[in-house]
């Protein structure tokens, strides 16, 4: 869900400065381990247990008025995790099935409107063909 906000990259990069912890990368490799080995086994659980940032999202959630509700909303339609999608300050979010992705995406855009925000959503698979030349 992208809502129609301005978030310069400039104040994102900015946000991310600072020290950070060692047990803060531990976590966060750990977590990043989890997300790669439940999609190598089809392992949703072990997706849900791992997509979680501890490093980047809470330095920049902040800077994205409404975050931390369209996070909520995402979490409690069912998502196996959610967070900032690059430098935000659009929001990604997994689920299992299209249809559970389908239903929560009003769900995440109406935290936003709640915010001040109108918002677009995408629902697109993992596996996706990506960007191509028309």
């Amino acid at each position: 869900v992208h809502p129609d906000a301005l978030l310069e990259t400039r104040r994102a990069r900015a946000a991310l400065q600072g020290g950070y912890e060692l047990n803060e990368f531990v976590t966060q490799s750990t977590n990043l381990a989890l997300v790669l080995a439940g999609c190598h086994a089809g392992d949703a659980g072990l997706v849900r247990a791992g997509l979680r940032d501890v490093l980047v999202e809470p330095r920049r959630a902040p800077l994205i008025v409404g975050f931390d509700a369209a996070k909520q909303a995402a979490l409690d339609a069912g998502a196996m995790g959610a967070s900032i999608s690059g430098a935000g300050p659009s929001v990604f979010a997994w689920y299992e099935t299209a249809d559970a992705a389908q239903t929560a995406a009003p769900k995440v855009q109406a935290a936003f409107a709640a915010a001040g925000f109108t918002s677009q959503s995408w629902v697109t698979p993992l596996n996706s063909p990506g960007a191509h030349l028309l």
